[in-house]
């Protein structure tokens, strides 16, 4: 062999030499993050979707339809997904629902599952020897469909005559219930006595059916309290799954009272969104930035056809999703294994409708609730919930009179509280208008509005790109990049949260309270208290303490204070209207226009019950009222109230001064003069003759011509 050819022949050997070598080198290097990666691509888990349809029998309360049933139960068959039916007990009590049901369940065990579907109806109520107190109009009312809206001795009955039913029919008990609240002894009785795995509650929402359901977990599946379902507890044993009915939008359903923002059909529907909107809201809850996402989605077979068809359609996408392994089905078993063990979770969420853009953040730890939000560049909690497991549910102990409320307590609560127009009550006003009322509670509104909300600002963000969201062991972290190029990490943990770099000077605390709210704030220069004053203790309190740039939100509780808060507190934290011990002092009656002409137009009288706590309170019964003289006609008091301000409208055709006395149940009497003037404009001979009268038609006219200018009243 020649030099050139053993030249030739060391460099070939020399180069494949290197390039191994470098090969080998970048293996070694690399294949840490490249086993990461695929290891990251291998656990990845597609999102949880679970589908529970509530079925309702024929009986008077919004009776359902077997066709429509069959829709749904057809529908899950075709597209092979497991669907879950909550069954009421009248569907229980027909031979033909329940022949069907037994038979789909033989020949398809794997999809078809059920559970009990709790509202107490009349052939329930008699079956279990309980009286029922509602009817085919007011059914659905907390306090006659809920278990908590019954005494506590007979709410076993009622729960024992339903899963006996059940039992007769499927041989077995079942693993899952449905009530959009129950309470929480209820609850506990049958997890100790049935085995019941998970139950089905509603979402968050205020006032919509006769119940408001607000501050409680954010979406996921959670734990329940043995104290207080509503509130989550991972120590105890032997707890519920909680799950929440239907999926809400994160951004838009916080302060909706208009039940637009979830994916039922006949919610998004109502506003004039379509099925483009489902999607969305579908897609963004499974491409959660922490895997797995989760979603569930149900319809009640007694809804109407339209929905029922476009409920089909949801199902058939879902179908999709599911051939591209986006999403999975677990069973009630495995689905209460996996978040058992998650006692934190973030449910995030953009604007799907028209808008500036903007992000939420719901964290929930089993200590605390955020609402974290970004309105383009501003940055702020607009919500703030305090969770403790020894919190007692408000109807342990106690039957609802009147609708139902759980209330979290909170220490930030921007969709209850924020700026409101003031009406300046200017000389005219606070001479000739009507007395200044102590302000009842505000209707919640969307904090996504125009309005000034309760909220915490911290500092203002460079840009939505750069929000960044990690999962650790124990926490969470979320980050963006400040508009001074500093990265600001919120770091959530099970008790608390961090936030660095800050500075106590950076937020701004913002609150648009009534004057005796009791929840109070102190600010130094390194710390923020919020607090919550019971007779001058703090029920629930959070602090933000600084130091050195790095801030901490700790909190701390007295749960047996929250009941002394819903008994004297009630508008602000168990907002049930219902009779209380009236207040001679601060009860109000006025007389609207103390003069009238008579034959024209009445007289009108505002009542406003106060209770010895300072707030506007209802009335057990009608007042009694006297007039002497008596005069032609008087209202009917039942017909003319306002939430708790009643009306009274007194007519008369003859000129008259009448002294009345409002007697209040209790024996509290409130007495005013009213005045029927003479028509002088067409009577003059008569006036003439009866100058005081006449005097009651000149302050008639007078008064007539302020309320016309200043008020805008016309006679």
């Amino acid at each position: 062999m020649s030099l050139i050819n053993h030249l030739r022949w060391f460099c070939h050997q020399f180069l494949s030499f290197c390039i191994i070598a470098i090969l080998i080198l970048l293996a070694s290097c690399c294949s840490p993050s490249l086993l990461q990666a695929q290891t990251q691509q291998s656990v990845h888990q597609p999102a949880q979707v679970l589908i529970i349809n509530q079925v309702r029998g024929q009986e008077c309360c919004d009776a359902g339809s077997l066709a429509k049933l069959k829709l749904q139960v057809e529908a899950l068959i075709k597209h092979n997904l497991p669907g879950f039916f909550s069954l009421r007990y009248d569907v229980l009590q027909d031979p033909v629902w329940v022949n069907y049901l037994q038979q789909l369940k033989k020949q398809h065990p794997q999809l078809i599952n059920y559970g009990l579907l709790i509202e107490i109806t009349p052939e329930l109520a008699q079956a279990a020897g309980v009286e029922y107190q509602g009817n085919e109009h007011n059914w659905y009312e907390a306090q006659h469909v809920f278990t908590l809206g019954y005494e506590p001795a007979v709410r076993q009955q009622l729960l024992d005559t339903l899963f006996k039913a059940y039992f007769t029919k499927f041989d077995q008990y079942p693993q899952f219930t449905t009530a959009w609240m129950i309470d929480t002894p209820s609850l506990n009785y049958l997890v100790d006595k049935y085995q019941v795995q998970v139950h089905q509650i509603t979402r968050e929402q205020w006032g919509v059916d006769s119940y408001s359901l607000d501050g409680g977990p954010a979406h996921y599946p959670y734990l329940a309290s043995q104290q207080w379902l509503f509130v989550p507890d991972y120590q105890a044993a032997n707890q519920a799954l909680i799950v929440r009915q239907t999926l809400t939008d994160p951004l838009e359903n916080y302060g909706d009272t208009s039940s637009a923002f979830t994916s039922q059909p006949n919610d998004y529907s109502g506003d004039g969104k379509g099925f483009g909107y489902f999607k969305k809201l579908l897609n963004q809850a499974i491409d959660q930035p922490l895997q797995p996402g989760f979603a569930l989605i149900g319809l009640e077979n007694s809804m109407a056809d339209n929905y029922q068809q476009v409920y089909l359609e949801q199902l058939a996408y879902l179908a999709e999703l599911k051939a591209q392994q986006r999403v999975s089905f677990p069973s009630l078993s495995a689905l209460k294994s996996f978040w058992s063990h998650q006692p934190i979770t973030v449910y995030a969420g953009k604007q799907l409708t028209t808008g500036p853009e903007q992000r939420v953040y719901w964290v929930t730890t089993p200590n605390y609730r955020v609402r974290l939000r970004f309105n383009q560049d501003q940055v702020f909690i607009d919500d703030l919930r305090v969770y403790d497991s020894d919190f007692v549910d408000p109807y342990s102990q106690y039957q609802a009179v009147s609708k139902g409320h759980w209330v979290v307590s909170y220490l930030i609560a921007g969709s209850l509280w924020y700026e409101q127009p003031q009406t300046e009550r200017n000389l005219v006003l606070k001479l000739f208008g009507p007395p200044e009322l102590v302000a009842l509670p505000p209707e919640p509104q969307q904090d996504t509005g125009e309005h000034q909300f309760s909220r915490l600002k911290l500092p203002p963000a460079q840009s939505s790109s750069s929000l960044a969201v990690q999962q650790h062991d124990q926490t969470v972290e979320l980050s963006y990049q400040q508009k001074n190029e500093q990265k600001l990490t919120i770091t959530f943990g099970l008790t608390q949260f961090k936030l660095s770099p800050l500075d106590i000077t950076s937020v701004d605390y913002q609150a648009f309270l009534p004057a005796n709210h009791p929840l109070v704030h102190q600010q130094n220069h390194h710390s923020l208290t919020l607090k919550w004053l019971v007779n001058d203790q703090a029920s629930h309190q959070g602090q933000l303490e600084c130091q050195q740039q790095s801030c901490q939100f700790s909190f701390t509780t007295q749960p047996e204070l929250l009941v002394t808060a819903r008994e004297t507190q009630y508008p602000f934290i168990f907002p049930e209207q219902k009779t209380r011990e009236l207040s001679q002092e601060n009860t109000i009656l006025y007389v609207h226009n103390q003069y009238a002409i008579a034959g024209r137009n009445p007289v009108r009288v505002v009542l406003v019950p106060y209770d010895v706590y300072g707030f506007v309170t209802s009335l057990s019964a009608a007042p009694t009222v006297e007039l002497s003289p008596s005069v032609a006609v008087m209202s009917d008091w039942k017909k003319a109230q306002h939430q708790s301000i009643q009306y009274l409208d007194f007519s008369h055709n003859q000129p008259q001064k009448t002294q009345l006395t409002v007697i209040l149940p209790g024996g509290l009497t409130k007495k005013a003069t009213i005045y029927f003037a003479p028509n002088c404009k067409q009577d003059k001979a008569y006036c003439l003759r009866h100058p005081v009268q006449a005097w009651w038609y000149l302050k008639t006219v007078f008064w007539d011509k302020v309320r016309l200018k200043y008020f805008g009243e016309k006679q």
